[in-house]
Parts: structure tokens; sequence; C-alpha cells
């Protein structure tokens, strides 16, 4: 056996080893978060791809007549864009679960790879296939880009280290698959230099699962509620600092548009790791957005419950606490109050109504 084909299996083996590795550890928390649920997918389709782009394995099921199980086993690693932009959801929010852009993102995804591997006019063709990376490629860019942001306003360091892996691994990745993709559209089966594309496979394996094992439990939130630190058992020097952040709240800080963890941590005097910490250890809190907009919404519900600004515009208010528009006031309000800021106002105003009738002697 040739000593390249060698490494390759010895490659993609051990990237599968370590995919198994992650998604064993990930599957020992208790009770199993969703978002673990969705780095498992993750793990499952990345040893798809890892099989089913081994050289000899589509002539193979060519050679038994078998292509149309070839092409069927295909999907999982066809769809590994939207498995990848369902994991970036899920690690930059907590609270995430599939909605209706997941179905649809899928369903094009689908109708991409039935037109490609089945379509016996456009399948194989160069623009069904650049159809397809164009495609993926925006939702590797998007899963970036929320990747970015949680590494900008998560708190807790474990889960940095993970959104800082991703961005390095999803461009090299991206970037070595778009080219074997493109190779595989004009040389079915994929034989150009396969080593190149399972040490890609190995590199990347190797550092998501590094990355993997330093979070361990705290790469996702825990359905249970988080057991803060009675107040005598906070270092007085932590009891301190988190004094001084009390009293920047008090005096409306978190009203200032754009206010990043290390503008507040400027304010403060303290390193803004330090200040990450005391947030999450002490407040509870996995992200600065989370903390900021439950202060902004706190002051919205006492703004809105205020007779004397009842003609105040929503709009208007919005600004005002700090949000860049009306929409993620109306979506942070509506998460946190059940409600939207229009329909608080009206319930508010017409309790506060009856309350007074109730006190005018008849």
């Amino acid at each position: 056996m040739p000593t390249a084909l060698i490494l390759d299996l010895l490659l993609r083996g051990g990237a599968i080893a370590l995919a198994v590795l992650v998604m064993g550890q990930m599957l020992r928390a208790r009770p199993v978060p969703f978002g673990i649920i969705v780095g498992v997918a993750l793990m499952a389709v990345s040893m798809n791809y890892t099989i089913m782009t081994i050289p000899a394995l589509a002539s193979g099921f060519e050679a038994a007549g078998a292509k149309t199980a070839y092409l069927l086993l295909k999907y999982p690693g066809f769809i590994a864009a939207n498995v990848f932009l369902a994991f970036a959801r899920a690690l930059e929010d907590d609270k995430y679960r599939p909605d209706w852009i997941d179905g649809a993102l899928l369903a094009a995804s689908t109708v991409l790879y039935w037109f490609i591997c089945f379509d016996t006019r456009l399948g194989f063709t160069v623009p069904m296939r650049v159809a397809h990376v164009a495609f993926s490629l925006v939702m590797v860019g998007w899963a970036m880009r929320l990747t970015w942001l949680g590494l900008c306003d998560d708190l807790v360091e474990t889960r940095r280290s993970v959104a800082r892996a991703m961005l390095y691994i999803m461009p090299l990745t991206g970037a070595v698959i778009l080219i074997f993709t493109l190779i595989e559209t004009v040389s079915w089966p994929m034989r150009p230099a396969p080593l190149i594309q399972s040490a890609m496979l190995f590199g990347t394996s190797l550092a998501f699962a590094a990355a993997m094992t330093a979070a361990k439990e705290e790469l996702f939130a825990n359905p249970r509620p988080v057991a803060l630190k009675a107040e005598g058992s906070i270092a007085p020097a932590d009891r301190i600092e988190l004094a001084r952040l009390q009293d920047l709240m008090v005096k409306g800080v978190f009203l200032e548009p754009g206010l990043s963890i290390g503008g507040l941590a400027d304010r403060m005097g303290v390193p803004e790791h330090r200040l990450r910490k005391l947030i999450n250890n002490h407040l509870g809190y996995r992200n600065f957005a989370a903390f900021i907009n439950d202060h902004r919404i706190d002051e919205a519900k006492r703004r809105l419950g205020n007779a004397a600004l009842a003609r105040d515009q929503i709009t208007g208010l919005a600004f005002e606490l700090g949000f860049a528009s009306l929409a993620p006031f109306n979506r942070a309000f509506k998460e946190r109050v059940g409600m939207s800021p229009s329909e608080f106002r009206t319930r508010t105003l017409t309790e506060l109504l009856k309350s007074a009738d109730s006190r005018v002697p008849s």
C-alpha cells in the first residue's frame, strides 16, 4: 500500500477519533443542554465528511453499482455549513433553538444537494457547485460574525477560547473545502492531493478538540440555576469592585449606546478580564449584552409605567436606553418581560387607572 495512502487513512482515522472524543466529552453533561446536541451534530457531520471524501470510497461504491447510496450518504457532509452556523448561534445565545431561518437555510441546501447529486441535466455542473460553495460561504461568514460578537461579549473565558479557535478554524476549513469542492466538480470522483485534505481535517479536529476540552461543561448554559456566592463569602476586593460596578449602574452608565465591557472596565479602573470574571462569578451572567440589557429593560419598565411619560414615543425611548434601533429593543423587552413594550405600557397604565378609580370616594 502506498505510503501517501497509509498517511491519508491514519490522518482521517485520527480526525474521526478526535471527533468521537469531543462527542463523548460533551455528552457527559447532565442534563444535556440543547447547545450540546448541536455540537454533537457538528462532530457527526465532520466525521461524515471525513469518511465520505476518502478517494477510494467513491470508486468502490461505483464498482458495486451503489453510486446512489454513496450520494445519499454524502448528505450530512453536504449540510456541514448549516450545522456549523447552528453551532455558532448556540454558542452565542444560550437560549437558541432552531427557528424558521434554520429551516429555510436547510431547505435551500437540500434543494442544491438534490440538483447537484441527482439532477441528470444540472448535476455536478460548475455553476451548481459554485452556487453551493457560495451559499455555504455565506453561512460560514454569518457564523464567523456571530462568533466574533460572542467573543466580544462572552463573560466565560473558556467559551472565549472556543470562539477564538473557531475564528481560526472556520476560514481555514472553508478555504480548503472550497478548493476541494471545485476540484471535485471537474474530477469525479475526487483524486487530487487527498493527503492535503486529510491533514487539514486532522489539524482542525485537533484544534477544535483542544478548545472543547478546555471548555468542558462551561460551554453551554446548564438548565439548572447558577448558585451564586453569599455576600459574606465574597473576597473584600471583589465586594469593593462590585459596589463600584453597582454605583455606575445606578448612575445610568448602561444607557450609553455601544457600551462595551472594555469601556466599562476603563470606567471602573479594572482589567477587562477581571470585570468579566466578576460579573460572571458573582452576578451569574454569561454574556455582557444580557447584563446591560437587563438594566435597560428595568429602566424601560419604570418609564413605561410612569403616567407622566405616557405620550412619549417608544422609538425615542429605545434610543434613550442605548439601543441602536427599535427592533432590538422590542426583541430584548419581549424576551425578558413576555410582552411588547406597548402591551406592557397599556397594561400597567390601565392598572394604575383602576387603582386610582378605586380610591375615589363614590
